[in-house]
């Protein structure tokens, strides 16, 4: 009887186990999904876009050509967020925006979250030389802890070759 209630038990916590671990890796691949989409959508923009000065490892500014907007994406917390105001074609001159205001962009929304961290690393373009890149690292876990953790990065070449006021 003893060794019944031994086997049990170990069969018990083993289970139990083997469902934690199911959870955080469900957890994960979810997470990371959604990073992986938001990760898409930023190189999309940030390829097509000026990057605007005053960036920092947990966030950027680019103002996407296309949508006539001024973009913000950073690590906050926890999430990527997202934030944006739409200039008219009047306030562009030769085609580049010289102002991207932080206090008027609408409020942050989030991107992506869950339990995501990470940053932007920029090597700036030089006027008619060189075009500049963004390189977006992210860490993607399933619990706070973040026992074992997913990582993801893009490097995006900027067709912009000016870096914006």
């Amino acid at each position: 009887m003893f060794i019944f209630i031994i086997v049990a038990t170990t069969v018990s916590a083993v289970f139990g186990k083997i469902i934690l671990a199911y959870r955080s890796t469900h957890t994960t691949q979810k997470n990371l999904e959604n990073v992986q989409y938001a990760m898409n959508q930023m190189a999309k923009i940030l390829r097509g876009g000026a990057i605007m000065s005053g960036w920092t490892a947990s966030n950027i500014r680019v103002y996407d050509y296309a949508q006539k907007k001024c973009i913000e994406y950073a690590f906050a917390g926890s999430s990527l967020t997202y934030a944006d105001l739409s200039y008219p074609a009047a306030s562009l001159d030769s085609d580049n925006i010289t102002t991207c205001p932080l206090d008027t962009l609408s409020s942050a929304a989030d991107m992506a979250s869950g339990n995501i961290s990470g940053n932007f690393y920029v090597v700036p373009p030089v006027a008619d030389t060189r075009a500049g890149k963004v390189t977006i690292s992210m860490k993607v876990c399933s619990v706070v802890g973040c026992a074992g953790p997913a990582y993801i990065q893009t490097t995006v070449s900027l067709r912009n070759k000016e870096v914006n006021p």
